[in-house]
């Protein structure tokens, strides 16, 4: 009880990743809600609190908690990167653009901002640079499905040959 507000609120975000890990979802939002409560912008524990939501398929609180996480901490890529997909998928494509731009700044090279770059640059329809970034993703991390996939289905639409071919 006499830990300074910082460390009890570090606390309660190392227990709620325990519980998010081990895929206790209602723990995990327990402890990181515990954590936000000591510190309302603790950046750490909204990105845990959207995880939850998002796990749990609550699109819109995901998103809240990830706007506070940034606003918090605006140099956490990965919190950057989390937004910027979400946003995306709930067709929200210029701000998703502009949190790919902040992730972008911070890590240019990981495969999963240049995943969500190459998929703003599909949704604009231009496909030739999208194809490029998937084809950096693709060299980057071989295994990625999303960008595999997503290749496959722009090559089949635009050249069902080449699709064959890859």
């Amino acid at each position: 009880a006499c830990s300074p507000p910082e460390d009890r609120a570090a606390e309660f975000v190392a227990r709620a990743q325990k519980l998010y890990d081990a895929g206790d979802l209602t723990g995990a939002a327990l402890e990181a809600r515990n954590a936000a409560q000591i510190q309302p912008k603790n950046a750490e524990a909204r990105f845990l609190l959207a995880l939850v939501a998002e796990r749990q398929g609550n699109l819109q609180e995901a998103i809240g908690s990830l706007l506070v996480a940034v606003d918090a901490d605006p140099k956490n890529q990965k919190v950057q990167l989390k937004l910027g997909t979400l946003l995306f998928c709930a067709g929200a494509y210029e701000e998703a653009g502009k949190h790919a731009e902040a992730a972008a700044a911070l890590t240019p090279d990981d495969a999963a901002v240049m995943l969500l770059q190459a998929r703003l640059l599909l949704q604009k329809k231009d496909y030739e640079a999208g194809l490029a970034r998937l084809d950096a993703v693709i060299d980057r991390d071989p295994g990625n499905l999303d960008a595999l996939v997503l290749k496959a289905i722009l090559l089949r639409e635009s050249n069902p040959a080449a699709s064959l071919a890859f």
